[in-house]
């Protein structure tokens, strides 16, 4: 009848829901001739809403499926039109789409939810899609084996010397991983020796104490492995307190500046005579400097001060009250260590600081300038801008909260309440919401 009517140029009138089925049909039928035809979103979402009122064949539910499973996105439903299957034959639909489907996006999206759910996958089919002319789908199951039993290694030796620079990361990091999950010994001399990428699981292995590798060959891998992984051998031989003073030298004289920060850390921690100057010396204090655009952006992003609470870590009580000095770049750092881990030695002044705002420091600070400038301490003064100062009093107030969360009494709460919101910045927001829940629960 509608070849009749196009025949003889009468009109034909559909509503869009017939025009709908019209549309899956045909496209069913092309896509079964021709190049693997998918619906789109809005065609999908309207067979959706008419799921109820149309019998849909076999063909029409399997076009549907993989529509939506050829969309990246995820924005089309699709288990509907597979609700029938079980789940062996979802998983046999899915393998086949995998391999045999003309649609490019529906063999990955079907290999991407047998690798995500962890679906059992022949070894046959595995091997076929490692040697796929589509790089995503050989990823996809370079993936798949990393994931999958450690004896199946060896599958990924073709790729482990690809021209193609990301499926060689993606093999030689897969089998480091299958490696050291049937042997840590085993799986870390293979890291060291390729070069490979650190994988996430032998990163949080070296995160714990007991990691598994021998102890020597940490040690040969700080000496050959690449800057990522010498960072992480280095905090795990710093967490037990095996990373020597010899080993740390080393690690400063290396180019990366995330190397030098875990030597510099182990020399802090080793020896009790590291001061800034020595610090500085390893990372140098950022100047303004003129030079081409690049100049700021190839200099080290680890600052001198990030070291500095360490240092004064290892400092007497004492010498650290000589450090509380308004104008000191330390202050701050003293005063927490103080409020914090020497609390009897400061707990008669926490308090008097917070009550005025730590305004009686500054002008003892400033008295000591006066005495030790005389008639230009005026100037050296006023050259801290009211922002400026205002910001070293939030740091001190910080400081002072920090301490009180942890020693503080009831009352304590006030200051809480006092400061909570209302410094700069809201850096002493933190250890107020800490002071403040801590207090009520010791009112309770």
């Amino acid at each position: 009848m509608i070849t009749a009517k196009l025949g003889a140029g009468e009109p034909i009138n559909f509503d869009i829901w017939q025009s709908t089925r019209f549309f899956l049909q045909s496209s069913v039928l092309f896509s079964e001739s021709h190049i693997g035809e998918t619906f789109g979103n809005h065609e999908i979402n309207l067979t959706f809403m008419m799921r109820n009122e149309w019998q849909l064949s076999n063909s029409e539910r399997l076009f549907l499926f993989r529509s939506s499973i050829g969309d990246r996105y995820g924005l089309r439903p699709g288990w509907y039109w597979v609700n029938n299957l079980s789940l062996k034959n979802l998983e046999y639909c899915l393998s086949d789409l995998s391999t045999d489907d003309r649609n490019i996006e529906v063999r990955r999206g079907a290999f991407r939810i047998l690798v995500n759910s962890g679906a059992k996958i022949r070894k046959r089919m595995v091997k076929s899609l490692l040697h796929d002319k589509d790089k995503e789908l050989v990823l996809y199951a370079i993936e798949y084996l990393r994931n999958g039993e450690p004896g199946k290694h060896n599958l990924l030796d073709s790729f482990l010397s690809s021209s193609d620079e990301e499926i060689k990361k993606a093999a030689l990091a897969a089998k480091t991983e299958l490696l050291f999950r049937s042997n840590h010994n085993s799986g870390f001399d293979f890291l060291i020796e390729t070069d490979a990428q650190l994988p996430e699981l032998v990163k949080q292995c070296l995160e714990r104490e007991d990691c598994g590798v021998d102890t020597d060959r940490l040690r040969r891998g700080l000496e050959k492995a690449t800057p990522v992984v010498k960072i992480s051998i280095a905090k795990h031989l710093r967490m037990r307190n095996l990373l020597t003073e010899e080993e740390c030298h080393k690690l400063v004289k290396h180019e990366s500046p995330e190397v030098k920060r875990e030597g510099l850390l182990g020399l802090i921690a080793i020896r009790g005579d590291i001061d800034m100057e020595f610090v500085k010396k390893i990372f140098p204090e950022k100047t303004t400097r003129k030079g081409t655009p690049w100049s700021n952006l190839l200099s080290s992003s680890i600052e001198p001060n990030e070291f500095l609470p360490l240092i004064l870590k290892k400092l007497k009580p004492d010498e650290l009250l000589n450090l509380i000095d308004f104008y000191s770049i330390q202050a701050s750092f003293a005063y927490k260590i103080l409020s914090v881990e020497h609390y009897p030695i400061i707990k008669d002044r926490i308090r008097p600081d917070l009550d005025d705002n730590f305004e009686q420091l500054k002008k003892d600070s400033d008295a000591r300038i006066r005495a030790r400038f005389g008639d230009m301490a005026d100037d050296l003064i006023k050259a801290w801008s009211s922002d400026l100062c205002d910001y070293v009093k939030t740091t001190l107030i910080a400081a002072a909260l920090e301490g009180l969360a942890i020693h503080g009494q009831k009352d304590d709460i006030k200051y809480a309440r006092k400061y909570f919101g209302n410094t700069q910045y809201g850096l002493a927001d933190s250890p107020a919401l800490e002071l403040f829940a801590n207090m009520e629960i010791l009112q309770m």
